[in-house]
Formats: structure tokens, sequence, C-alpha cells
């Protein structure tokens, strides 16, 4: 997975967020999406480095 874009919907809590933080490892980009925009934005500052605009 390294260098690979993943898009994980439901990226907030439970197995989403697991799987956020399990592609950090490989350094893939990762696109968070959920319908709570605050707490995406908390799961994105955990990771290494996110730019996350929502629209």
């Amino acid at each position: 997975m390294d260098n690979k874009t993943a898009l994980v919907v439901g990226s907030v809590s439970g197995i989403g967020k697991a799987i956020v933080e399990g592609l950090e490892e490989f350094e893939s980009y990762v696109i968070i999406a959920d319908l709570k925009p605050e707490d995406a934005r908390g799961v994105a500052d955990k990771i290494y480095y996110v730019d996350v605009s929502i629209s």
C-alpha cells in the first residue's frame, strides 16, 4: 500500500478509524470522509499530514 490512495468512509470511529491509522504505517494517502466534519478533522490531525477540504 505504499504511496497508494485510499478513501475511508466512516473514518471517525470504529473500524474506519482503525483503517485510517493502519494506512498511516504504509505512508498511504488517505481521504477521510464522515458525516461529522469536526470529528473528521480530529482524526486527520492525529495522522502525519492531511489537508482537509469540506464542501
